[in-house]
């Protein structure tokens, strides 16, 4: 059973490889940061 940091990262790929996301979306510790750049790109 893969621990959380794992189940994550398996998420993260698959939902890039069904091309849900971008293979190069940029990674953010703010969420502030996070919810300008998704509203700027919407």
């Amino acid at each position: 059973m893969p621990n959380e940091e794992t189940e994550k990262a398996l998420v993260l790929a698959r939902a890039e490889e069904l091309d849900l996301i971008p293979d190069n979306a940029p990674a953010f510790d703010d969420p502030k940061r996070a919810i300008r750049y998704l509203n700027d790109e919407q």
